[in-house]
């Protein structure tokens, strides 16, 4: 058997010491910088004075490559004096990370709410900004802008086998581009929305919550559905028409307004065709006979 001990040893064993960097570079590994949800909300307090509700975030160091992502606890309301404006400026309000053990990190061995005329490129996370004006002495909710991005999973899959596929190319990728999601889902062109709600062979959702024509439409075997046909007896009337004993019309409305309309064509004595219109959609029936038999019936719907 024959064996060697790694370099750099398991995070979190018992009694065995290691440096705060490897829970550092663990932790930037599982999370993007930013401030967890509900946290770091900044009010004026009176005054000059502003006040940082509790606050979790995680920030990355910046002095260092790999120095990882620091997690911070704020635990209570921090309240904080911003000086005043000699001149116009926009005030900024951030977290920083002072942690002297990197090289160029600041003094401290301690994180801080801060406030200055500039933000700081290394190890600082923006919290808020003020609109200062000249002269200012009282700050008020309407001068501060939030300024917190918030922190989320990373999900960088490059490093998992086949690349992450179920996250990236078999389902959820690409979801802004509708050609490219409506095949990871395998759901071809009949999802393809349609803003003026026009059926046809190939599309059928609409645009504007509006499904008076919703269906499909156009080949043999397809479904005709549309809003009209879909209603309760009670709210609609019945209109027909007859010539001499021939029902040649049918006009179902709601209130004034015919929802659909039914035409009815006799050739001696034999009804032939029946024509359907509802909410632009045309649905004709022809009739063949055989003698006085009633063969066959063709359906075209336009």
């Amino acid at each position: 058997m024959a064996s060697v001990a790694l370099a750099k040893g398991p995070l979190w064993m018992q009694n065995v010491e290691y440096p705060a960097v490897w829970d550092r570079t663990f932790y930037d590994a599982l999370l993007e910088e930013g401030f967890f949800a509900g946290g770091g909300v900044v009010t004026a307090a009176g005054g000059m004075d502003i006040s940082v509700t509790p606050f979790r975030c995680a920030v990355a160091g910046d002095e260092v490559t790999g120095q990882g992502k620091y997690f911070v606890d704020s635990e209570a309301t921090v309240v904080l004096t911003v000086a005043s404006a000699g001149v116009d400026r926009t005030e900024y309000v951030y977290l920083a990370i002072n942690d002297p053990s990197v090289v160029g990190g600041r003094a401290g061995n301690n994180a801080t709410v801060e406030s200055g005329a500039a933000l700081p490129a290394d190890s600082t996370l923006l919290i808020a900004t003020i609109s200062l004006l000249a002269g200012v002495v009282t700050i008020t909710n309407g001068m501060i802008t939030d300024g917190r991005v918030f922190t989320s999973l990373n999900l960088d899959v490059s490093g998992l086998v086949g690349g992450g596929d179920m996250l990236t190319t078999a389902n959820l990728n690409d979801l802004t581009n509708t050609t490219t999601a409506r095949t990871n889902l395998g759901l071809g062109t009949l999802a393809v929305v349609t803003p003026t709600g026009t059926p046809s062979g190939t599309t059928f959702l609409r645009g504007d919550n509006v499904w008076a024509a919703a269906g499909l439409a156009g080949t043999d075997g397809d479904v005709i559905a549309y809003q009209p046909l879909l209603y309760r007896n009670d709210e609609r009337s019945t209109e027909l028409t007859y010539t001499g004993d021939d029902l040649t019309q049918v006009l179902e409305k709601d209130g004034a307004t015919t929802v659909k309309q039914t035409d009815l064509t006799y050739t001696a004595g034999k009804l032939t065709s029946v024509v359907e219109l509802a909410d632009s959609i045309t649905v004709t029936t022809a009739l063949t006979y055989t003698g006085d038999n009633l063969t066959s019936t063709t359906r075209t719907v336009t």
